[in-house]
């Protein structure tokens, strides 16, 4: 009875001893493999790719995760001994939990391709050593003068194989120094342009200022873009003030009285209006000469006002008497600046009604004379 009490009682404990021991190596694998869920805990592992998948098996058999549970490198367990982990995840899997959601599949089948595996360890190994010598050189280097871009490329190409954790606070200060090196350069562009276009003395420089650096403004923020814009508005101005002040004092002095001066003063006009118009709005010196060029225009009409009627009687067909409104009274096919329905003296506007209302109605009676209908 005794006998039999000990040897069941020694049964117990084998039994006990045996599962404590699987639990336990079972828990090595678990804790092995937790850190699949620390680095994609939003990951639904029944998804994903053979990429995603390699990345794992990759950073779990590399030395940092594996020696840690199994005392030494992949690379130095043997076939045998891999064939034996294979056995017991495979036990393990059926016995716990493992905390990731991906089927264990492909790391089952990993055990089976040891050379394969070990060859992918050891070349593992050398791109690690390339990425801590790197990492080194971001951390301690000064992080102002290195190749940020070459660095950050690196990352994304050759070590993005590395586990979330390794790659991504190196991502996040290359990032912030790109950045800060942006700004700078964004500052260091306007300080630039500020400075050049205070050299800028006429409008053909600040349209070629315009032109040349239309790309680099668009990359400033908006408080420099307004701020700019307002400083090349105010220069504008100034220019064209300064430009068109002489313009307008010769223009002052110049008389005009034979018919043949109409064709004149209409190209000169023209060639003011189409050469300053994008400069006009607000501009004094602007507006001055162009309502001195219409009193001018409007003069002469009126001083050749005989001639024209005379055309007007030696017209014999429709297509003349249009003619002769088109270039006497209407000017929209001419300089657009001749709108006299606006112009700002009442007395001047009173005048071009008259003399339009004199030749519409000399027109009309012509017409009436050949018989034309309106």
């Amino acid at each position: 009875m005794n006998y039999n009490f000990k040897l069941i009682t020694l049964t117990l404990f084998l039994l006990f001893s045996i599962q404590n021991v699987r639990a336990q190596k079972c828990d090595v694998l678990e804790r092995w493999t937790r850190v699949v869920s620390e680095e994609f805990p939003n990951i639904d592992y029944n998804k994903t790719n053979s990429k995603f998948r390699q990345r794992i098996i990759f950073n779990l058999f590399s030395d940092e995760y594996f020696i840690p549970y199994f005392k030494k490198p992949y690379d130095m367990v043997g076939d045998i001994m891999s064939q034996t982990m294979w056995k017991r995840f495979n036990k393990c899997d059926n016995e716990t939990t493992i905390t990731w959601q991906a089927e264990s599949s492909f790391l089952n089948s990993t055990f089976f391709n040891y050379y394969k595996l070990k060859k992918t360890v050891i070349e593992g190994r050398k791109l690690i050593e390339e990425f801590t010598v790197m990492k080194k050189e971001i951390l301690n280097g000064d992080i102002s003068k290195i190749d940020v871009d070459n660095y950050l490329n690196q990352i994304n190409k050759k070590f993005n194989i590395l586990f979330p954790s390794k790659i991504e606070p190196l991502i996040k200060i290359l990032e912030t120094e790109i950045e800060k090196r942006k700004v700078n350069s964004i500052n260091q562009n306007y300080d630039n342009l500020l400075n050049e276009l205070n050299d800028v003395f006429k409008l053909a420089e600040l349209e070629n200022f315009k032109s040349k650096n239309a790309s680099l403004v668009s990359k400033l923020n908006s408080t420099q873009k307004n701020n700019l814009h307002q400083l090349i508005w105010d220069r504008q101005s100034l220019l064209a003030n300064r430009e068109i002040e002489p313009i307008y004092q010769s223009q002052k002095n110049k008389k005009y009285s034979e018919y043949s001066d109409l064709k004149i003063i209409d190209a000169e006009s023209s060639k003011f209006f189409k050469t300053y118009i994008d400069y006009g709005l607000g501009i004094e010196f602007f507006e001055k000469t162009i309502t001195l060029f219409k009193k001018q225009h409007l003069e002469l009409l009126i001083l050749n006002e005989n001639e024209i009627l005379k055309r007007i009687n030696k017209s014999r067909t429709k297509e003349q008497f249009e003619y002769i409104k088109s270039e006497y009274l209407e000017f929209e096919h001419k300089a657009k600046y001749i709108y006299y329905d606006h112009f700002d003296d009442t007395l001047d506007k009173r005048r071009c009604l008259e003399f339009e209302e004199r030749l519409l109605k000399e027109i009309s009676k012509r017409k009436k004379e050949l018989g034309i209908r309106e």
